[in-house]
């Protein structure tokens, strides 16, 4: 097996068929420092075999990072380019360089194919881990911040610069536990055994790639002359089809159509559509609210997950494509802000129509609501979590009609961590001290409040209320 140490890469194949695209990794090495974390590394080296003998051609740091060359510049490079691979692990979240490579990786996905491997037993849509992860990187902050203050000369890394400039990643990691929410990704330990057990090109990652690359398969050899009943078998399956073909088309036609249309189709049980209406509830409130999320086919179904300020759903939220700041960085805003430390001061403080993701999928007076509004949700309902339909939730009933309101535990970004044990909600309302949040609804088993803060950046889903008049 290939060590990762620096070497000149030999390809088994004279044509390589990615000549100006290499495929770059970006993955956490092997370490002692951990027994769980030892294998880590170990299908990287297995997957540069598996290319350099189909012709892949790749980029991995130890092998391309020039003596003298700054580590930095090639993870940059990472950043821009337009096919990586992504060796998730549990140490991979507790690296300088790894959080910089993935940070830049997903700052700009527009026509980049990315894939991801898991490696190892760990879960990044668990509250405690990401609280764990975030509980390490603040430590980072608190030991840099301590010698800047302290020292006058403190020695600042590339690496440790990157991570001041990105907050130590603490906002970049809220936005990974949608992660897995939006992309697929491989198992490491399998992969691993197919590329030990089998021939290259019988692995379906690798022949993914080559694909992608527009490479084909070579069709198979026809038969050789002679008699082969499987052969007449088909061409007498294909005559018999030519024939039914043949029949139906040649009925005379009676003046009629058949029209099937979207609407014929009964959709899955938390389909998420636009466009379906929904019921209005009237809790003897200034507003009337509607009776499910946008996007959602029904009371229960969670719908689209929306970054604040913005009126379509992604399938994955940060700071590096949310629309309104600049260079993925919160402390560049260009609408909705109030400091000039934090970017364009409008003084906005309201989302305006065209920003509304209520207004922009639903129209007809819908909006999304206030954070006062949700402070007189709650002031005038009793509320508890429960179930409806089998759906965890919070459930208000007005202390005026008792009528009844239901939010599922939809989570946060689309977040396993958070689907099924709570909720987080957006209201149009951003608070002057820090425009870089904005209010919203939550609730978990423990603790609900109206007027919550959280990143803009994040995709929380949307309720809407319309005016009575």
């Amino acid at each position: 097996m290939l060590s990762l140490t620096a070497e000149n890469k030999q390809y088994d194949m004279a044509e390589i068929i990615n000549p100006n695209n290499p495929v770059y990794f970006t993955y956490a090495r092997n370490s002692e420092e951990k027994a769980e974390w030892r294998h880590i590394a170990d299908v990287v080296p297995d997957l540069l075999d598996a290319f350099r003998s189909e012709g892949v051609k790749y980029s991995v740091d130890v092998e391309d990072i020039k003596n003298g060359a700054k580590i930095s510049s090639y993870e940059k490079e990472i950043g821009d380019a337009n096919y990586v691979i992504v060796v998730l692990s549990d140490r991979y979240f507790y690296r300088y360089h790894c959080m910089f490579e993935l940070s830049n990786v997903l700052k700009n996905t527009q026509g980049k194919k990315i894939k991801f491997i898991k490696s190892g037993n760990f879960n990044i849509n668990n509250i405690e881990y990401i609280a764990k992860i975030k509980e390490f990187w603040r430590k980072e902050k608190a030991s840099i911040e301590n010698r800047i203050a302290t020292y006058r000369n403190p020695n600042i890394s590339e690496l440790e610069q990157a991570a001041i400039d990105n907050n130590y990643y603490l906002d970049f990691i809220d936005s990974l536990s949608s992660l897995f929410r939006s992309v697929s990704y491989t198992n490491a330990e399998s992969l691993r055994k197919k590329l030990l057990g089998q021939n290259s090109n019988q692995v379906k990652f690798v022949t993914d790639i080559k694909k992608d690359f527009g490479w084909t398969p070579k069709p198979p050899e026809p038969p050789k002359s002679g008699f082969n009943e499987k052969y007449i078998l088909y061409s007498l399956i294909a005559v018999l089809f030519f024939w039914v073909l043949w029949l139906s088309i040649s009925k005379p036609d009676t003046g009629t159509d058949t029209i099937t249309t979207v609407t014929d189709t009964i959709l899955p049980q938390g389909n998420t559509t636009a466009n379906i209406v929904p019921s209005v509830i009237d809790l003897g409130l200034s507003v009337l609210w509607a009776d499910r999320n946008i996007g959602a086919d029904s009371p229960t179904a969670y719908g689209y997950y929306f970054a604040w300020g913005e009126t379509k759903p992604k399938d994955f939220c940060s700071w590096y494509n949310y629309k309104y700041c600049q260079d993925g960085d919160y402390k560049k805003l260009t609408k909705y802000c109030t400091k000039n430390d934090d970017g364009d001061v409008d003084n906005k403080v309201v989302l305006a129509p065209e920003d509304d993701a209520a207004t922009q999928n639903w129209g007809n007076g819908w909006r999304m609501p206030t954070v006062e509004e949700y402070k007189e949700l709650f002031a005038n309902c009793d509320r508890k979590l429960t179930k409806r339909d089998g759906v965890t939730g919070y459930e208000f009933t007005s202390k005026r009609n008792g009528n009844k309101i239901f939010f599922p535990a939809a989570g946060m970004d689309g977040s396993l961590s958070t689907v099924g044990s709570g909720g987080h909600y957006w209201s149009s309302s951003l608070p002057s001290d820090n425009p870089s949040c904005a209010q919203s609804f939550y609730f978990y088993a423990v603790d609900a409040a109206p007027d919550d803060w959280y990143g803009r950046c994040c995709g929380f889903p949307v309720r809407a209320v319309r005016s009575k008049n």
